[in-house]
């Protein structure tokens, strides 16, 4: 366990005492605690030392219901234009300082809310409060910058109008409220736009971006006492508004059924149903969720079927999308044609109409609730997605909103959904609206009737009740600022991470188990060491074939992989590298044993029946046609290609045509069972579970998965690299780069941007050289954004991929440019990396790449399926590398380290281009 660090008790007083405390605060890692400051700004930290990152989160009270008519779009103006200077610093600078600080910076706009968030690497928690505060006080809004964005507002309002999923969305906003500032375009309109001056723009900041219209949130790798002194230095002096607008009042009626039929110069038809329904703090708002997942859930979707059922439609989405102080069931379709827009509205009201009756029982109500959760702590487990939440709660009532929601949904029974939709689900309360282009010919008359048939079978409210009252709230004010600590799972172990337990089985399988119980979930992570580069020549594809075996194997077995709780049944992810094969879930605690249990019975048994070997054969086939138009794929495959040209490595993991064709039945059950073995396999657990009991089930269920007898006992994993060095002091070159071919290669894609790849060979994975080549990567990165992205825009992206593999590594750089500018790429590409070896960094510039990584590291670590996942790879692959946390800085990292790895590996002639 990692120990909070200690604050001196006189520095906690004298830093706290203009603090105002709000609701009950708890000191405890793991649980929100709130303040409000003097100039009214609500303060919540929430402490979890799981990952070096920090979140902060500012949600402002500013969104297009605070505009009018003439000034639809000034909350989404503002949100480009805060960020194009402020505090005096140049446009997008403080997004150029995240992405330094490890991180990054965005800000985004709604109906009802504007807010701004920013990650970074734990050290940077001052600089990112300091880019917030200058954001959301000191923005600049120069003239010159409101010309400059013009354009690109123009542009998004345009492709946004050229969609008619959402002109739809729009139309049916504005006919749900129509006497409300919902109805006006959050993004604003062309005519507003030109309408667009800086006094007006000013005035709508100063009057919205204020401290008393603000929550700010910080969580993460912190300590709560430092982080409110933090908060109160860089926005405490922040003057708070006595005329703050008052905000308009909920809507509080039913808007009455209307039919919009529109014709614009759009190519496709699109078709919309929606409901009014609760706002956030609605007690009703949870079983609206409910209904929309039941009506609408993938793979599942009643609504779905009705439409293939008639033929009218092609696909659709149920939403319920959720504003402050109203919501909206929103049922999105696309017809089949123009034509049939009517009969696709009258299929889908039908099974409306058929739910109202039906209902849910308890068990599925438990099940739609229990994948609703599911989804819920998934995105609890990233930093940022946590922060935002509570920010959203702290800002529209009080954090118990975001922080309870697991209990709150819980209490939920089938007799809430039957009420919630009799009452919602009503005649007038439906709206139709149907985009069609305007060459669609008159629609059938047939059709309408059909539609408004099953439109009186949806009926009124009953006893004619009148629409419910939007001003009920699920938790009374004084009490939503008090959360239950153990709403998500044991809050203790956001202290830090604990350390993870090893242990080998007889049979050689390497079991590690790690205790995480902050969100109530498990993930499970199988590492084998065999990959695409065990493939025998002229049968490439075969291991990934078998790889993916063990997915079909363990998804043929759904009752034992359960679904408790409602959790979805457990169904395996299954990636095949060069050189791994890691097959992983995620489940619900009380499934665990079963998916466990699953797992030992694919890696076991290696009968695979031939109609699923088929299936299998013609998915990864499949996959390579879909991938050889892509142009990131392509590149990427052309470089390995070329760098490990005469092994195995150069040929893509899912295989070549040809090999695949040449891969048997027999030869996927010989290989799995010379391959997939215990001794050459490495599983690791992570999540809210009892160490010692599942330490028992897994010695229960892997004990009998044998290696064969007559097969020999496993190689270290991983060859040494022999330290040999050519004349120029470079690496002599482990056997998969031996033959690497240098120069510069072609390949056209029907694509409209190119990729850009200037790549050299690497170390192998057990080399001390492979943490500075990440840093080389990342230093690449860097600067290729900050020069050809940020600064000249002459790229779309940059991306550095270093790869460390048992018998040899690679290091490319990859940049996405517009044709026209391809040569200019790879120019400017080639410039950096002589740069960075002739001239090196400075020390701060080491110290920003080290930075950089560690965001990185801990982002990509972020929940338990990802920590399992990394504790297999790290044990699996045999590493020098200590399994360090994440963002701790790696060995070898100063300023000359680097510059010297740039000179040994960044040679001209060893790029393949």
């Amino acid at each position: 366990m990692l120990d909070r660090p200690k604050v001196p008790p006189r520095i906690v007083v004298a830093a706290l005492g203009t603090l105002i405390p709000l609701g009950a605060s708890l000191a405890t890692p793991g649980v929100p605690e709130t303040r409000t400051l003097p100039n009214g700004l609500r303060l919540v930290v929430l402490e979890d030392h799981a990952v070096p990152l920090v979140s902060v989160n500012l949600w402002v009270h500013a969104g297009s219901k605070d505009e009018i008519d003439t000034s639809a779009g000034y909350a989404h103006f503002l949100e480009h234009l805060v960020q194009r200077g402020a505090g005096g610093s140049g446009p997008f600078e403080y997004r150029r300082l995240a992405y330094r600080w490890g991180g990054s910076l965005e800000v985004r706009a709604n109906y009802d809310r504007t807010y701004i968030t920013a990650t970074a690497s734990s050290s940077a928690l001052p600089d990112l409060l300091a880019a917030v505060a200058a954001v959301a006080f000191r923005a600049d809004l120069k003239d010159t910058e409101i010309e400059q964005e013009l354009g690109a507002l123009h542009q998004e309002i345009r492709n946004y109008y050229d969609e008619p999923s959402s002109v739809a969305f729009l139309e049916t906003m504005r006919a749900a409220f129509p006497g409300h500032p919902y109805r006006y375009p959050p993004l604003g309109n062309i005519r507003t736009l030109g309408t667009l001056k800086r006094e007006p723009l000013a005035a709508f900041y100063r009057n919205l971006y204020v401290p008393n219209n603000m929550a700010l949130v910080q969580a993460g790798d912190l300590d709560p006492a430092r982080a409110f002194a933090l908060a109160e230095a860089a926005f405490g002096k922040a003057a708070r508004s006595t005329t703050l607008p008052s905000k308009p009042p909920a809507p509080s009626a039913f808007p009455g059924h209307t039919d919009i039929e529109k014709r614009l110069d759009l190519k496709d038809a699109w078709t919309t149903l929606s409901f009014t329904g609760p706002g956030y703090r609605h007690p009703d708002r949870l079983a609206m969720e409910v209904i929309a997942r039941a009506l609408g859930d993938l793979g599942g979707s009643p609504i779905a079927s009705a439409l293939a059922r008639a033929q009218a439609g092609t696909a659709s989405q149920v939403t319920y999308y959720r504003l402050e102080d109203a919501g909206v069931l929103y049922v999105g379709i696309t017809p089949a044609s123009p034509e049939l827009s009517y009969a696709a509205a009258a299929a889908a009201l039908q099974e409306i109409v058929a739910f109202k009756k039906r209902g849910l029982t308890e068990a599925e109500t438990r099940a739609r609730v229990g994948r609703i959760l599911r989804e819920e702590r998934l995105r609890a487990e990233r930093l940022a997605e946590r922060a935002a939440a509570l920010g959203e709660a702290a800002l529209f009532g009080g954090v118990r909103y975001a922080w309870d929601l697991p209990l709150a949904f819980g209490r939920l029974t089938a007799a809430d959904i039957t009420r919630v939709a009799s009452t919602y689900l009503v005649g007038d309360n439906l709206r139709l609206v149907v985009i069609l282009p305007k060459a669609t010919s008159p629609l059938s008359e047939e059709f309408k009737d059909r539609f408004h048939a099953a439109f009186d079978l949806l009926g009124g409210a009953p006893g004619g009740a009148p629409a419910p009252d939007p001003g009920r709230t699920l938790h009374a004010p004084e009490e939503a600022w008090r959360s239950s600590p153990a709403a998500w799972g044991d809050p203790r172990d956001a202290g830090g991470v604990r350390e993870a337990r090893k242990i080998t089985l007889e049979n050689g399988l390497t079991v590690l188990a790690q205790e995480d119980h902050r969100h109530s979930l498990v993930g499970a992570s199988l590492h084998l060491r065999v990959g695409s580069g065990d493939d025998p020549a002229g049968k490439e594809g075969l291991a990934y074939v078998a790889g993916h075996s063990l997915g079909a194997a363990f998804a043929r077995r759904p009752k034992e992989a359960g679904a408790t709780a409602g959790m979805a049944p457990i169904l395996p992810e299954v990636s095949v590298s060069r050189d791994l094969t890691e097959a992983r879930f995620l489940a619900a605690p009380a499934d665990l044993p079963d998916g466990l249990r699953a797992l030992a019975a694919a890696v076991g048994r290696p009968a695979l029946p031939d109609s699923v070997f088929t299936a299998l054969r013609k998915a990864a086939l499949d996959l390579l046609e879909r991938s050889a138009r892509d142009p990131s794929f392509v590149g990427l495959e052309l470089f390995k290609e070329k760098v490990y040209a005469g092994h195995p490595y150069a040929h893509p993991g899912p295989g070549t045509p040809a090999g695949l064709q040449a891969v048997a039945l027999e030869d996927v059950a010989a290989f799995r069972a010379r391959q997939v073995r215990p001794d050459r396999a490495v599983l690791a657990i992570c999540g809210a579970f009892e160490t010692d009991e599942i330490m028992k089930i897994v010695r229960d269920q892997f004990a009998a998965w044998r290696r064969p007898a007559d097969a020999p006992g496993e190689e270290a994993p991983g060859r040494p690299a022999d330290g040999r060095q050519d004349a120029e002091g470079a690496p002599a070159g482990p056997r998969a780069t031996a033959q690497a071919r240098a120069g510069e290669f072609t390949r056209s894609v029907d694509a409209p941007h190119s990729q850009v790849i200037v790549g050299v060979p690497g170390p192998p994975i057990d080399s001390v050289d492979f943490e500075d080549v990440r840093l080389l990567g990342t230093a690449l990165t860097l600067t290729a954004f900050e020069e050809m992205v940020f600064k000249r825009r002459a790229a779309f992206s940059a991306t550095a991929l270093p790869e460390a593999l048992r018998e040899g590594g690679s290091l490319a750089i990859g940049v996405v440019a517009q044709h026209p500018r391809r040569d200019e790429a790879l120019f400017d590409l080639q410039r950096l990396m002589r740069r960075l070896a002739l001239e090196g960094l400075s020390q701060e510039a080491a110290r920003d790449i080290i930075r950089v990584q560690a965001g990185r590291d801990a982002a990509a670590s972020q929940g338990v399926l990802a920590t399992a996942s990394n504790l297999a790879y790290r044990e699996a692959r045999g590493s020098r590398a200590a399994p360090e946390r994440a963002g701790d800085p790696p060995p070898g990292a100063a300023a000359e380290r680097l510059k010297a790895s740039a000179a040994r590996y960044l040679r001209p002639e060893a790029w393949i281009v």
